[in-house]
This record gives structure tokens, C-alpha cells and sequence, in this order.
């Protein structure tokens, strides 16, 4: 069997991205996929940059998927632009459209004077239908969601892009905190540079200042004195993270920390503990972390993981209240903590 051919989507991006800053338009643009950062970058871009101010009143159409039905949008393909090069027609949501085979003809046939974005917010495009295969002569991008494992590079190539630099560790503490979404991440930045407008790098002091996540209490640390099994720093840790409330809900934190240990569950298993490229590879994680999994792997055998795992499955069940009267998050981070460590 053929391995699944891996999408390049910041490539594409790019690619695409270069091509509207050049004025080199197609007639439709049907952007597809579950992450919506990108799609929503470039039907953004396309939005604010095709026409003039002037144009666009007469010449830019936003409609919503819910609200229409493709016929009324081929209708609207069809109509000349005024006093413009271009009419631009925006589709949000339009994975939300029915017959969407009423769109094959103009898909075939589209005119030239009309640019047509589809926003489709979702992976669920059946590749092997007319509709898709037709659009092979418009341009289709993929954005894939960015896998966990890698949400630590993006953000570093990200910042990299607006010329900022971050330390590895300090990647992954934002990646562990606020989680895949890209759009998220943009903000979070943003409200760093506002408060930093000049910054050339974002520290651990900038996290914790401007995004609200403790440089010293935080999951990133709380998995690795569990790794060390430094009960000590670890209850310190928990007992911080359970004060308050919502900012530092469980339900995240015991999904990372399964997440861990399902690692050290794989490492125990590789015939070649030494490597640290093979465990990089097959755990999916930097290669400055390997030897870090390495200590953790040696303070936990095989069976004491198993049982961890089957805990933080009970303990995932009880945050979310199933057979739970409503344990605080601060007594449910001890119990967990001793269950993990005990």
C-alpha cells in the first residue's frame, strides 16, 4: 500500500501568498482543510488587497454557507464586474453548502473577470468525486492541522518569520499551554508585541508576563519533576497549578501528561534505547529532549506506566464529572500526583 502523501501546507501557503502579492489571480480558489488559520490568511488577504476601497462596493460579495445555495452563487460568478478588473466573491463556511454538484459547470468554465473563494473549513472533501477532481485547473490548498508533536517547530518557524526568536524550551511551553490553535498562538504573540514592540525574542519572562503561563509552575515543568520523580518540585508545582481555577484546568494537563507517558511507554519498547535520532524519530519529539526520556524511561518500568496510564484515564473521566461529585482540581492534581508517583 502506498503511504499517505504528506501535505505541505505552509509551502503551498506561501506559494499562493506570493502569487496574490503579484496580482496573479485565478478564477477560484476553493480552500480547504481543518486548520483555519491559513484558510482564513488567505481569504483575508484576498479580501483586503484585490480591489480598492472604491471597488469593493460594488465588486465584493461576502456570503456565509448556511445562508445560500450554490445556484445563487453561480449567479452571482456570472454577473461583470463595475468599473472594476475584478468582482471578488467570498464563500465562509462553505462547507456548509448543499448540492454542491451545482457548482461542476461554472467550476468548468469560470469567468475570467470573477475571483471565487470558497472557505471550506473542513477535510471532508471526497477527492475522488467530479466536484473535486474538476478544480484541478483553479487552485486548491490544503491546510492540515499541525500535529502536536510538531507545534513547537511552527511556532518557532512562525516567529522566526517576523523576524523574533524564542528558545526551544520556551516553544514548547507556549505549544503545551495553548494548544494547536494557530490563531491562538497569532494573538497571544500579538499581545506580547503590543505590550513589546520592539522585542527580537520572547522569553520565558515574556510568557509568563503577557500570556499569564508561570514560568516556574506550569505543565511543561510538572511533567518533567514527575520524569526526575522529584515528588517535592512536582507537589509544589500542582499545588500551584490547582489554585484559582479555569486558567489552569486539569482536563489539558492530564492529556499531556498521558500523552508523556505513552511516549515512555513506546521508548521502552525500542530495541535501541541508546539512539537518540531513533528515539527523536519515534517518539516524535526534538532531539534535545531525547535524553531527558531517556532519565524518565529508567525511573519507570513498563508495568508502573501501564498503571499511570490507566490512572490518568480514570482521573480524565472524574475532571470531566463522571463518578465525581465535584473533587477541586487542586485535590484532584494531589490524588493524581500520588497515584502517578506512589
Amino acid at each position: 500500500m502506498a503511504a499517505a502523501k504528506t501535505v505541505d501546507t505552509e509551502g503551498q501557503f506561501k506559494t499562493i501568498m506570493q502569487q496574490l502579492q503579484q496580482c496573479k489571480f485565478v478564477p477560484v480558489y476553493f480552500l480547504m482543510g481543518g486548520e483555519a488559520f491559513y484558510i482564513d490568511k488567505l481569504s483575508n488577504y484576498i479580501e483586503g488587497h484585490v480591489l480598492t476601497e472604491s471597488e469593493r462596493s460594488f465588486n465584493q460579495t461576502i456570503i456565509y454557507g448556511r445562508d445560500t445555495d450554490c445556484k445563487q452563487i453561480v449567479n452571482m460568478c456570472k454577473r461583470y464586474p463595475m468599473m472594476a478588473d475584478y468582482q471578488v466573491i467570498i464563500v465562509k463556511e462553505a462547507q456548509n453548502l448543499k448540492d454542491t454538484d451545482s457548482l461542476i459547470p461554472y467550476f468548468e468554465n469560470p469567468l475570467k473577470s470573477t475571483i471565487l473563494v470558497m472557505c471550506w473549513k473542513s477535510d471532508k472533501v471526497d477527492k475522488r468525486t467530479k466536484f473535486y477532481k474538476v478544480l484541478k485547473d483553479q487552485q486548491v490548498f490544503e491546510s492540515s492541522p499541525v500535529p502536536d508533536y510538531k507545534l513547537h517547530t511552527w511556532i518557532s518557524s512562525y516567529l522566526h518569520g517576523r523576524r523574533l526568536d524564542i528558545a526551544p524550551r520556551n516553544a514548547e511551553l507556549l505549544a503545551s499551554h495553548l494548544g494547536s490553535d494557530l490563531t491562538k498562538i497569532e494573538n497571544e504573540v500579538d499581545k506580547i508585541l503590543i505590550n513589546k514592540p520592539d522585542a527580537k525574542e520572547i522569553t520565558a519572562e515574556d510568557i509568563e508576563k503577557y500570556v499569564g503561563i508561570s514560568k516556574e509552575f506550569n505543565v511543561f515543568e510538572l511533567q518533567s519533576a514527575i520524569g526526575q520523580r522529584n515528588f517535592a518540585k512536582a507537589l509544589k508545582i500542582v499545588n500551584n497549578m490547582g489554585e484559582g481555577s479555569g486558567k489552569n484546568s486539569i482536563i489539558p494537563t492530564i492529556s499531556l501528561l498521558y500523552g508523556y507517558f505513552a511516549k515512555l511507554y513506546i521508548l521502552q519498547h525500542l530495541p535501541d534505547k541508546g539512539n537518540n535520532k531513533a528515539i527523536a524519530d519515534a517518539l516524535g519529539i526534538n532531539y534535545y529532549t531525547a535524553d531527558d526520556y531517556k532519565n524518565a524511561a529508567r525511573n519507570y518500568a513498563k508495568v508502573k506506566i501501564e498503571k499511570v496510564m490507566a490512572a490518568l484515564l480514570n482521573f480524565d473521566l472524574r475532571a470531566k464529572g463522571v463518578g465525581d461529585m465535584g473533587t477541586p482540581d487542586k485535590e484532584l492534581y494531589k490524588e493524581m500526583l500520588a497515584q502517578i508517583m506512589g
